[in-house]
This record gives C-alpha cells, structure tokens and sequence, in this order.
C-alpha cells in the first residue's frame, strides 16, 4: 500500500500552496527522505504531549511508549507541543481545527489567521517527528531495515495507533473525522 493512498486531497483549496515550502533543502537532506514523503507523513501525523490531552501518561504503558519517550527527538517534539497546548486546545474547542482520520490537525475552514495558521503548521511538523518515530518503533520491532518503504508500510498502524489515543483525549467539541471520513463532533 502507497502512502499516497492517505493523502487528503486539497486540489483548488490553496492548501497545496501552503505546505508546499515547509523544509528547506537542509532539513530535507537532514531528514533523509524525499519531500514528498515528508510531506505526505505531516499530514498524517497526530500525538499530544504534557498536561490535559498531551499527558504523557495517556500514552499507556507498553514498548511503544518506553521507546518513544527515550528518543530525543521525541521528547523535543513533546516539549515543543506542550508549549503550543492551550492554544491548540483552543482551535480544537472552537471548530478551527479539528482531528483527521489520518492522525493529523486539520484547518476546518480555509480563512484562518495567517499567525494560526502558521502555529497548525508547526504543531502538524512535530506530529512528524513522532509519529516518524514510532514508525520506526514499529519496523524495528519486527526486524526490519528502516527504509522509506518499511516505513511507509507502518505508516497505517501508526496512524491507527495515534487515532485511537487521540480520540480519547480531545476536548468535549473537537471535531473528529471517522474513518470513513464523516465529520463529528465529540460529546
């Protein structure tokens, strides 16, 4: 299965134009991986960290969570998301954004401020950094190099993996997307 398959389409909404310049050529070298790849896993990224709905704690217990939170850049995107929780919190609450089915922040409507929308942007670049991780969490654990293709085939169970604890923790009002991509709102 291709990662293209969990793409959302965002064909005449300017979306496209907006992640378009995300990484410069540095950060795509850094990060090993094609941009469109790394473009493709933003979107699909979701995780939570600190108080409330990013407490560490709501990640369980298990080899997942020990070995996510002993990566430093999980734990650097984890600090960097607790600092953004109260406003996104706020976007969540509101109807600004809300939780896709792919595991990522989605805007709910397009005429959002430019300093918001910059902030989703940040939070959705962080959610790449875990759910990367825990990509490669999956892989390794069974046995497998970590190639852009491995990953790709643990992209699902991790997407499913973040879905599931995210929908748990949202506030009361969130938007959430099913999987069969009906819109509801968390009670």
């Amino acid at each position: 299965m291709k990662i293209e398959n969990f793409m959302p389409s965002y064909k005449n909404t300017g979306v496209d134009k907006k992640f378009s310049g995300l990484f410069s050529e540095p950060e795509k070298r850094h990060m090993g991986f094609s941009l469109l790849f790394r473009l493709t896993v933003m979107v699909l990224c979701s995780l939570v960290v600190s108080s409330g709905v990013f407490a560490l704690e709501q990640w369980g217990e298990g080899p997942i969570r020990d070995q996510l939170f002993a990566r430093q850049d999980a734990k650097d995107a984890f600090g960097r998301r607790a600092e953004r929780e109260k406003k996104i919190d706020e976007f969540l609450k509101s109807g600004m954004a809300g939780e896709s089915n792919l595991g990522y922040l989605r805007t709910m409507f397009m005429d959002i401020p430019e300093k918001d929308r910059a902030l989703m942007e940040e939070e959705n670049r962080d959610r790449l950094v875990i759910l990367t991780a825990v990509a490669e969490i999956l892989a390794s654990s069974e046995g497998l190099k970590l190639t852009e293709e491995n990953l790709q085939a643990k992209f699902p169970a991790a997407i499913k993996y973040f879905c599931d604890l995210r929908e748990k923790y949202v506030p009361k009002g969130t938007m959430i997307q099913n999987p069969d991509g009906k819109w509801v709102q968390k009670y």
